[in-house]
């Protein structure tokens, strides 16, 4: 068939553009014509579509009136008008992309569940009643988990919600990435989905250690006897870092136990070395960003913030070696990962692939979902309270044990080894390019 995966936006680094890339390469190697169908992205195979860019200045309006309140001076019934003219000009542009590209399915991307573009939603289902088009729909968020779409100014945007978000059409399938989403959209709009996870190309060798990477830890002042706990997401206060920080006081209380003790790898552990979090995501909220820089003062810890030389590939600025993503996992002793809410997470699965245990907090996915699957990992818990700061803190018992079960880990290559090999193992089975070979070939067949 001809396929056609629509979403706002390709090629860039958000969650859903790295799906859809996943499900375009599995889509191919089955054998169809895939499409991306996008208001912005400049890679291969993209067919355009002006209506659709995530910063279209209609939409701007639209979402600032409507969400967000804004005092413009336009009255209900204008914005409505804006609304139904750009649905229309968003519905011709897909008519004749279809038409022009003998578009069989579609597979749109949050288009149909998140709210951002209401006129996109309503175009697409239209498109999708008129057309007899197949289609799979891929739902990552939703419009009512997110407070922005929660409250809308107008009924009538409540009503565009309802019935479109996501629309209720015999012939359109839904997916989900987890069994929350599967239950939140039978509870909220009694549609049946099919959970089909995010994944990761655990077959391929994207982690090797070679002339480029070999002296990262030297090149970013780091030494070999260090141990470094990773911090591979970008810097947001919903990523729960300081959970990580707290405990690492206990682990520096407790290292001076463990001088002259093997580390996993073969390294000695001396009186010089340290227990750094190194950050390596961009810092997407100064304030978050400055409390923490305060919290690692106050409990005498070390933050390293390399990611002005991490990129998604490698490169070079100015003469100065950035490294990518992947190189940044040769750091690792251990990887941070306490987020307090995660649609599904990405870099847990970064973190298996590259071998490495990690901390989490059991945000609800990983809770309800994940942890089921048998995945073993150093645990903060599944509750926390905020302090003053509005930082997450979990009892000091519990950081105690993180900090004690880490230092474990660390020092016995024997855990360390069963660990991430279990782990590995896990994720091979059941979030791997062949599990989404396998799921998409089951949802295509019901297609056909």
């Amino acid at each position: 068939m001809n396929i056609g995966l629509i979403h706002f936006r390709v090629g860039e680094t958000d969650g859903v553009s790295l799906e859809m890339e996943k499900w375009k390469y599995i889509l191919e190697k089955l054998g169809h014509t895939v499409w991306y169908i996008a208001g912005s992205g400049e890679i291969e195979d993209v067919l355009y579509m002006k209506g659709l860019h995530y910063q279209n200045p209609t939409n701007t309006l639209l979402v600032n009136h409507i969400y967000r309140k804004a005092e413009d001076g336009y009255s209900g019934d204008y914005i409505k008008t804006i609304y139904l003219n750009y649905a229309q000009e968003i519905e011709n542009e897909l008519h004749q992309l279809i038409d022009d590209y003998q578009i069989d399915m579609i597979i749109p991307n949050n288009i149909l569940s998140l709210g951002w573009n209401i006129a996109a939603g309503k175009a697409i289902s239209e498109v999708i009643e008129k057309t007899g088009v197949k289609v799979i729909a891929h739902h990552h968020d939703f419009y009512w988990e997110r407070e922005l779409y929660s409250q809308p100014k107008y009924r009538w945007v409540e009503e565009v919600l309802e019935n479109y978000f996501p629309p209720k059409n015999d012939n359109v399938s839904h997916v989900v990435i987890n069994n929350l989403a599967q239950k939140s959209m039978m509870d909220k709009k009694s549609l049946k989905a099919v959970i089909v996870p995010n994944v990761f190309d655990f077959e391929q060798n994207w982690m090797l250690t070679d002339g480029y990477n070999s002296k990262i830890r030297q090149e970013l002042a780091l030494k070999k006897t260090d141990i470094v706990l990773l911090q591979g997401t970008r810097v947001v206060a919903r990523k729960g870092i300081e959970l990580t920080l707290r405990s690492m006081h206990y682990m520096n209380e407790r290292l001076p136990n463990y001088i002259g003790k093997k580390l996993y790898n073969g390294e000695e552990i001396t009186p010089e070395s340290r227990i750094i979090l190194v950050l390596v995501g961009l810092n997407e909220d100064e304030e978050y960003y400055q409390k923490l820089k305060a919290l690692a003062l106050n409990e005498q810890v070390d933050i390293l913030d390399v990611s002005h030389r991490i990129d998604f590939e490698r490169k070079s600025i100015y003469g100065e070696k950035i490294f990518s993503l992947w190189d940044a996992y040769q750091l690792a002793d251990l990887v941070s990962y306490p987020s307090l809410l995660e649609g599904f997470g990405n870099q847990l699965l970064e973190a298996v692939y590259a071998n490495k245990p990690f901390l989490i907090y059991e945000y609800p996915v990983y809770k309800s979902y994940l942890k089921h699957f048998g995945l073993s990992a150093i645990s903060f818990g599944d509750d926390h309270e905020l302090d003053q700061q509005k930082l997450a803190i979990v009892t000091e018992d519990i950081s105690i044990h993180v900090a004690e079960k880490a230092l474990e880990i660390l020092t016995s290559s024997k855990e360390y080894e069963a660990m991430t090999k279990r782990n590995y193992d896990i994720c091979l089975r059941e979030f791997s390019y062949k599990k989404l070979y396998q799921l998409l070939n089951e949802l295509i067949g019901k297609k056909n």
